[in-house]
């Protein structure tokens, strides 16, 4: 199948795959098409523009720009939107066929291509096209025809008689008049309308059919009365019709209307018809109503001001710019010492009355510049704004005022001014200044409270521990302020107390301003008035949640110690009573020679060694298993360590090190202890994976400074090998995760565990003067990290030396995400004091808000990955869209390499807690520095 030389047209294949783009131009070039190609998008729409083809054959999946992007560009295109686009693809889903369709796509083709279906279905197109050509042109030339008729016709219009072209001028004028005219026939009660009817009200002629009864249901119903009366008045009088009533438009608003209507007599003197005009006086009444409010606010603010000069409020002078004082009442008066005959004879001026120090806030800036020039202001703006300063009454001491004024008319130089006199209020704010410096010097937050609960005090103290200025919290309500709706509870026992003796103390859970979680130890004291009235309540809060911290830690250690000593007691007893059980035995298996009873023997001995195996890690838990102690290297036990167990974990277990690779400090330790140690560790992971996963043993350096060691009792500052092992297991629950270390305590079946792994390695641990620390997720695994000192060597030294100079900052802005309140005030006072500015978040979405409101500011965003409300990989997903260019530090107790995989080049590195100073400030300079 072919076409003929005059419907031979042009073919646009755009297609991605050459061997495609090569296959299609052959078959339609041998078919008689013209054939031209384009290998993405941007081409193909290129070239469209430049000579638009006859119909464009487009691949629906290409790279960079799609077929459907490409037909959606095409289509708003003036130029390209009228060539017929037949869509090829492979896919045959019926929601891509619409979409394509619904931009403009008139056909698709499925592949893999037959070719005489593309060619019959091309040839049906641009058949198609063509006609669509011709109807076109024949439509322009229809067009000109019309065009030329419509000439005609407007000329024939303008030959039109003068009868024709004076009611034209007349229904152009009532169109004008912004009126709607009507015609009512009292006898058949019909009513015609002309003019603005539909601009007015928005109904068409036909819809204001219905005669004056349908007007009259229009009418607003508090309205109708009136103009029934108003018809029935001009029926009988004859006398023109006038009134004012709302209407309904359609939209369902009301307008007022204005209505004037005109009677037509016949012979016999009855009443023909009426005609009239309707007004829309909407604004007009708006206006005037309007200004019938001003002048009633003018006359309460005349009355408001007559009375405000007659109390003796606040002193009120008229005065000339030129200094003069041509009118004031008695407060002003009273307050400089002088009569009112004095001031009547024009001897008060008040540039006179200013002393020299504070004559120059009339002329120049308030407040060295900040506010503008009280004169120039004045003349500028007419009015002032108020500010301070004294005037010399008569008998030469002086007055604290507060002064503004505003000019009468711009054309007078004369204005009236509000003088407030200031002494008693600077006497009571030198009082309170003195106490308040009184109370600003201990170190305690003192609050003061109305028995509203509203703040009216608020010293230095509580600035410091809570985070808010004083300015911040004056007049709010302090429950609301430092207490969780969760902790209000334990108020309720206070204002008992408080009416029963007016005092009370203990501890309170409270919060600062960034929501930090503080315990208090507070002292209320109820404050009465000379009358003896409670007026209001005394506070004075200590901060204790450090100690409260540590006294936590001490008593977790304290009761481990306490199950320890119990532990090694029994330990004793047991081994006391198991070894005459044993010799018994042995002794019995040379008696009792007969099958059975050595069997039974045998079973006995197997039991008495199981018991003393188990007496033997319980006294590993309480003493450590004192040996002989020597220097030795790590990494050697953690090789050995990995042979074992990948020849005797299951091989859907992946064992993982790098202790290796890593320059680590030598520790004095029993090569069994340790050995032990790692492997009871080892044999949790594999039992916590019972399905594969990884297991990773890792060793590394650590300097423990004194921030660190304020965050762990146990530890101590100095050197450190740590050693880690993670495993990607099923976890350990928050609620039994402070018990795993005590003895028999074990969530394994009955007979796969005894309980006392974990006691056994917290034993050796603290033994070498060591401590541990578990970080664990359910679902997602658990990571031990076993910190062992290291043996001091010169390496070691050096990191005391003045040559170990940690990197500072230089004002940069760092945003602190994390849920753990002593995390974030230790890394918030670290950071701080190594030169770089802090905000801290408690989660993801205060993050957010915070990066939203200081984006520009922030340079690096050091984030904890497991949080409430929203985690830390969601929270860098928002971050990076937000900005593609942040910098961020990801932070987890279980730092994994699916971890790092998942989120791949989101962050710059990656920080395992718990962390030092050191390693703090190296990785955030590293990231700093980072482009």
């Amino acid at each position: 199948m072919s076409f003929n030389n005059h419907e031979k047209g042009v073919i646009l294949i755009v297609d991605d795959t050459p061997t495609n783009l090569q296959m299609l131009f052959d078959f339609l070039e041998d078919s008689g098409l013209n054939v031209v190609v384009a290998e993405d998008g941007e081409s193909a729409i290129e070239m469209a523009e430049y000579a638009p083809p006859d119909l464009i054959l487009l691949d629906v999946l290409m790279p960079e720009m799609d077929g459907f992007e490409t037909c959606r560009r095409l289509k708003s295109n003036q130029i390209t939107q009228d060539i017929p686009v037949i869509f090829l693809t492979a896919l045959s889903d019926k929601v891509d066929k619409v979409k394509g369709l619904k931009l403009g796509a008139v056909d698709y083709i499925i592949k893999p291509l037959e070719h005489e279906e593309v060619l019959a279905r091309v040839n049906i197109h641009l058949r198609l096209q063509n006609l669509t050509k011709k109807l076109t042109d024949q439509n322009q030339r229809l067009e000109v025809e019309v065009s030329e008729r419509k000439r005609i016709e407007e000329k024939l219009g303008c030959q039109k008689d003068e009868l024709a072209e004076w009611k034209n001028r007349y229904e152009a004028l009532i169109q004008a008049s912004g009126q709607i005219i009507y015609d009512w026939n009292p006898y058949t009660n019909d009513v015609t309308y002309d003019g603005n009817l539909e601009q007015i009200l928005g109904y068409s002629q036909q819809e204001m059919s219905g005669g004056l009864n349908h007007w009259l249901e229009l009418i607003h119903p508090e309205d109708r009365h009136s103009f029934k009366q108003e018809n029935n008045r001009v029926l009988s009088t004859k006398k023109p019709f006038h009134l004012s009533y709302r209407v309904c438009r359609q939209d369902g608003t009301y307008i007022t209307v204005e209505d004037k209507g005109y009677f037509f007599l016949d012979s016999a003197g009855n009443i023909a018809q009426m005609v009239g005009f309707v007004i829309d006086i909407t604004e007009r009444k708006r206006a005037e109503q309007e200004r019938e409010q001003a002048f009633q606010a003018l006359q309460e603010s005349e009355a408001r001001f007559r009375r405000l000069v007659e109390s003796n409020i606040i002193g009120i002078i008229l005065t000339e710019l030129n200094g003069k004082i041509t009118e004031a009442n008695d407060a002003f008066l009273q307050m400089v010492g002088y009569q009112r005959e004095e001031l009547l004879k024009g001897k008060l001026y008040w540039d006179k009355m200013t002393p020299a120090e504070y004559s120059g806030l009339d002329e120049r800036a308030i407040a060295q510049g900040a506010v503008p020039e009280a004169i120039a202001e004045l003349i500028c703006s007419g009015v002032c704004t108020p500010f301070e300063k004294e005037f010399i009454r008569k008998d030469g001491s002086r007055v604290p005022v507060v002064i503004g004024g505003a000019l009468l008319e711009e054309s007078q130089k004369s204005m009236v001014g509000f003088v407030l006199d200031m002494t008693e209020r600077k006497q009571a704010e030198q009082k309170i200044r003195e106490q308040a410096e009184l109370l600003d010097i201990t170190t305690d937050a003192i609050i003061v409270r109305d028995l509203d609960n509203q703040i009216q005090f608020w010293n230095q103290g509580a600035e410091r521990l809570y985070g808010w200025k004083a300015q911040q919290v004056l007049s709010k309500n302090a429950n609301k302020l430092l207490y969780q709706q969760k902790t209000l509870s334990q108020l309720q026992d206070i204002q008992k107390s408080l009416a029963e003796s007016g005092s009370w103390q203990g501890e309170l859970d409270q919060l600062t301003k960034e929501g930090k979680q503080i315990i208090v130890a507070s002292r209320w004291t109820l404050v009465r008035d000379e009358d003896g009235e409670a007026k209001s309540i005394l506070t004075v809060n200590t901060d204790i949640t450090e100690k409260k911290q540590l006294e936590a830690q001490f008593l977790r250690v304290q009761r481990l110690e306490s199950i320890g000593t119990l532990a090694s007691g029994i330990a004793h007893d047991l081994n006391n009573a198991l070894t005459p059980m044993l010799l018994s035995a042995q002794l019995l298996e040379k008696k009792l020679l007969d099958e059975q009873s050595q069997q039974w023997l045998s079973i006995l001995k197997t039991n008495i060694k199981r018991g003393a195996t188990l007496v033997k890690q319980v006294l590993s838990f309480a003493r450590g298993l004192e040996g002989k102690r020597t220097s030795l290297q790590v990494e050697d036990i953690i090789s050995e360590i990995e042979r074992i167990t990948k020849q005797t974990f299951p091989k859907g277990i992946e064992i993982r090190t790098n202790a290796t690779a890593q320059n680590l400090w030598s520790i004095t330790s029993n090569t069994t202890q340790l050995h032990q140690v790692l492997m009871n560790l080892c044999i949790n992971a594999r039992d916590a994976m019972p399905n594969g996963g990884i297991l990773e043993i890792s060793a590394t350096n650590l300097w423990i400074d004194a921030h660190y060691a304020r965050m762990n009792i146990e530890a101590k500052v100095g050197p450190y090998v740590v050693v880690t092992v993670s495993d990607t297991g099923v976890g350990i629950n928050r609620e039994i995760i402070e018990r795993i270390f005590e003895p028999f305590f074990t969530t394994k079946e009955v007979g796969k565990g005894t309980g006392l792994g974990l006691s056994t390695v917290i034993g050796i641990v603290k033994s070498h003067g060591g401590f541990v620390n578990v970080v664990s997720e359910v679902g997602k695994g658990t990571k031990f990290q076993v910190y062992l000192p290291a043996t001091p060597t010169t390496q070691t030294d050096d990191l005391l030396t003045p040559d170990h100079q940690l990197p500072i900052g230089f004002g940069e802005l760092i945003l602190v995400v994390d849920d753990e309140d002593s995390i974030c005030e230790v890394t918030k006072t670290v950071l701080e004091n190594y030169g770089y500015k802090v905000l801290v978040a408690k989660d993801g979405i205060e993050a957010l808000a915070l990066y939203t409101q200081h984006q520009k500011k922030i340079s690096v965003v050091l984030i904890d990955m497991m949080m409430p409300s929203m985690d830390g990989s969601t929270t860098i997903k928002v971050l990076k869209r937000m900005n593609p260019q942040v910098k961020i530090i990801a932070v987890s107790g279980l730092v994994t390499s699916k971890m790092a995989q998942l989120l791949g080049n989101s962050v710059k590195t990656f920080m395992s807690k718990p962390y030092t100073s050191n390693e703090l400030l190296k990785k955030l300079k590293f990231v700093l520095n980072t482009n």
